[in-house]
């Protein structure tokens, strides 16, 4: 059976948590979760931003275009996004909805129930889940026989 590759969208302060849970993921189900942060190119960056470096900090546009255009190509290739929302986030935001753009189904992780109904979280998300097991038994069953 192929496996199932999804974008693993979120927010760059919460890397760390969100990779423990790629982690536990990947383990546990025949799933690649495509980390922008960690599988894209963007190691030497992290790096700087675990010294005490500003997550924007020395962005030029050259820079901000290839990481832009690196993400959107990955979400394109992939079979779907799931969104890790701890909080608002531009990026996130535009990576959920540039993926419908292609189609791609979209799971949606959000804490903050008040979120859960905004209407442009609900329009482009296919399923919002507040729990992450939740969110865990939705992806394990993508990949279910």
């Amino acid at each position: 059976m192929k496996k199932l590759r999804l974008y693993l969208s979120h927010t760059i302060s919460i890397r760390k948590e969100v990779l423990e849970w790629e982690k536990e993921i990947e383990s546990k189900y025949n799933i690649d979760l495509i980390n922008p942060f960690y599988d894209l190119g963007e190691i030497k960056r992290m790096k700087f931003i675990d010294e005490g470096g500003s997550p924007y900090e020395g962005i030029t546009k050259s820079e901000a275009e290839k990481i832009v255009n690196t993400d959107l190509e990955a979400i394109r290739e992939s079979d779907g996004v799931v969104a890790y929302f701890k909080c608002a986030s531009i990026g996130v935001s535009m990576e959920v909805m540039y993926a419908k753009q292609f189609d791609k189904p979209v799971y949606i992780y959000m804490e903050d129930k008040h979120y859960t109904k905004h209407p442009w979280l609900v329009y482009f998300s296919d399923n919002i889940y507040t729990t992450i097991e939740g969110l865990n038994r939705k992806l394990g069953s993508l990949v279910e026989t």
